[in-house]
C-alpha cells in the first residue's frame, strides 16, 4: 500500500484493530487522502500523524491517554476553545490509541466538519 494514496478507511481496516486504534468520523472521512494538502511534508520535516497538537497540527491526529488526561483537566472554554482548534486544522483524521473510546467527542458532526 503506498502510504500517500491512502485513505483514513484503509489505514484503519489496515492497521485499526492491531494496534487498538479507533476513530469517531463521518463516513465521509474514511475517504480522505492520508496525504492530503500536506504533500512533500516528509521532505520538510513535519511529520503527517502525531499526538495532538493545535499549533502544528499534524495530518493526522492521535489521542492516546496523556492528552485525554489534558483534554479531560481543561475548563469547559479552554476544552471549547481546543476542540474547535483541532477541528479548524481540517485533520485527515483524528485517532483514538490504546482502546480509548472516542466518547469526548461525541456530540461532534464529523460530516459537518469535513
Amino acid at each position: 500500500m503506498n502510504p500517500f494514496a491512502a485513505t483514513v478507511g484503509e489505514l484503519l481496516e489496515a492497521i485499526g484493530e492491531r494496534l487498538g486504534i479507533r476513530a469517531l468520523t463521518g463516513a465521509s472521512t474514511l475517504h480522505h487522502a492520508l496525504q492530503g494538502e500536506e504533500r512533500g511534508a516528509e521532505v520538510s520535516g513535519r511529520p503527517l500523524i502525531g499526538p495532538l497538537n493545535c499549533i502544528h497540527p499534524y495530518r493526522i491526529q492521535v489521542i492516546g491517554h496523556t492528552e485525554l488526561a489534558y483534554l479531560t483537566d481543561l475548563g469547559r472554554n479552554a476544552y471549547c476553545d481546543t476542540v474547535s482548534k483541532l477541528f479548524d486544522s481540517r485533520p485527515a483524521a483524528i485517532l483514538f490509541s490504546d482502546g480509548i473510546e472516542p466518547g469526548l467527542f461525541a456530540h461532534v458532526d464529523f460530516d459537518q466538519r469535513g
